[in-house]
């Protein structure tokens, strides 16, 4: 895990010299309805976006709870996506490898995600957005692939 980070470091040091960089920070929480299975979920990491496209890089966190038992994980996701526009709509694919450490009954667990996200602008500095997702475990005690569906907006803070 060491060398993870390592390694992201000096990705993210050479990539940042010449790339525009945004700070993320992500909060979810799922409910699977008339059951107790539920989950908390941060994350917060950085978007280096340059000429050849967004390179990502997130530490995150899991809390999940399911018949009176809690797991708990951290990890690392690093991503890439390019956005092109049709329109005024936005969409960009993006493709993820990660990794969870410390779920019960496994060491770590490594996954790949696809998505691709359709955003069009709904008001000043606010953007609406849907999204698709496919997550795959890449190892034996991995966690079962999902697919998910998201609908939200992206308020700036700020005019960049």
């Amino acid at each position: 895990m060491k060398k993870t980070f390592i390694a992201l470091a000096i990705a993210a040091a050479s990539i940042s010299a010449h790339a525009q960089v945004t700070g993320i920070v992500e909060y979810d929480y799922d409910r699977v309805s008339n059951t107790t299975q539920h989950s908390n979920y941060v994350a917060s990491g950085l978007i280096f976006s340059t000429k050849y496209g967004n390179f990502d890089a997130y530490a995150q966190g899991l809390s999940a709870y399911s018949d009176g038992n809690r797991d708990t994980a951290g990890g690392v996701e690093v991503g890439y996506s390019n956005q092109f526009s049709v329109g005024s709509v936005g969409i960009t694919p993006r493709i993820a490898f990660g990794t969870l450490e410390g779920l019960r009954a496994t060491s770590v667990v490594k996954y790949m995600l696809y998505s691709v996200e359709v955003s069009t602008l709904i008001a000043p500095k606010t953007t609406g957005f849907i999204g698709v997702s496919h997550m795959n475990g890449l190892t034996q005690s991995a966690i079962s692939a999902q697919n998910r569906v998201l609908i939200g907006a992206d308020y700036a803070l700020t005019e960049k």
